[in-house]
């Protein structure tokens, strides 16, 4: 018997194949750079044969630090472990050196980088480029079950579910980091984080994670922050002095003048709420809740 294809795999063939020519002319990779001498941020373009955005500053400030500077004439390069070689062979004359340190910038998601912050993320024609792989698996598990279904044999189903579960994943997982107590800078302040008992962080939609030392400036960042990202999850520092950090929504909290939290806010969290009483009577706190500091 003749095998043929059935008509919706025609019409994603020929539909990934025109959305592949449109992945030459577009925007392949996106990294972004945040810090607080670039305000409005800088941005790179990745093409599939050449770079765009904000390349000649980029490459100035890879200069000061002993990376290479990012040429067009390099593409071969990007195939084989770019992000390691670039963040790692440094230049031992460069004016700025950090014993131990090395500028690796993330395939995806966010890393900080001495005062920068690194965000990567497909750009249009990444995203194209992977629904066409979601597509082409999608039309591939159809031709599949047809065969299966007309040959009446038994395949393992099971491994093209787990091809299928690994190609269609788009996201990284996001979790909130423990201080670095006297490393880690606040986001708001730009104040070193020093006390373990206050402040929290907040997660956005895409996985960008900012941290804080105190809930006044959690607060402050959400009122002023102009970008439309939202939050994903807010997480607040246990007052235990642990640092541990609980979720917002399964936090108790107080607020006492005789807290002294860094930046005023004076509003502790707990994850116990035996601890919080204790707390609580200690110092003749008041019991909050977000909604009424945050709505001030």
């Amino acid at each position: 018997m003749k095998a043929t294809i059935t008509p919706l795999t025609r019409i994603i063939s020929i539909v990934t194949a025109l959305s592949l020519i449109g992945v030459i002319f577009l925007p392949l990779w996106s990294i972004e750079l945040t810090a607080p001498q670039y305000p409005e941020g800088l941005e790179l373009k990745i093409y599939a044969s050449k770079l765009g955005g904000s390349v000649d500053i980029v490459n100035g400030l890879n200069h000061y630090i002993g990376m290479r500077t990012l040429h067009e004439k390099d593409f071969p390069e990007f195939a084989v472990r770019w992000e390691y070689n670039y963040g790692h062979n440094l230049d031992p004359t460069a004016p700025i050196q950090v014993p131990g340190m090395s500028y690796q910038p993330p395939l995806i998601g966010f890393k900080q980088l001495l005062n920068f912050g690194v965000y990567s993320i497909p750009d249009t024609g990444g995203w194209i480029f992977i629904a066409v792989a979601v597509l082409m698996l999608a039309a591939v598990f159809m031709e599949w079950k047809k065969w299966r279904a007309s040959l009446k044999m038994n395949t393992a189903i099971k491994i093209i579910a787990a091809l299928a579960f690994t190609l269609t994943l788009n996201s990284c997982s996001t979790a909130p980091q423990p201080f670095k107590l006297g490393v880690d800078a606040c986001d708001y302040c730009k104040m070193t984080i020093t006390d373990n008992r206050f402040g929290g962080e907040i997660i956005t939609e895409k996985g960008k994670l900012y941290k804080f030392d105190d809930a006044h400036c959690m607060l402050s960042f959400e009122k002023e922050r102009k970008s439309s990202e939202k939050t994903k999850d807010t997480y607040l520092v246990d007052y235990s002095g642990n640092g541990n950090l609980i979720i917002l929504t399964n936090a108790s909290l107080i607020k006492s003048e005789l807290l002294k939290s860094p930046m005023g806010a004076n509003i502790a969290a707990f994850s116990n709420l035996d601890s919080m009483e204790k707390i609580k009577k200690q110092l003749n706190a008041e019991a909050i809740n977000w909604d009424q500091v945050s709505n001030k």
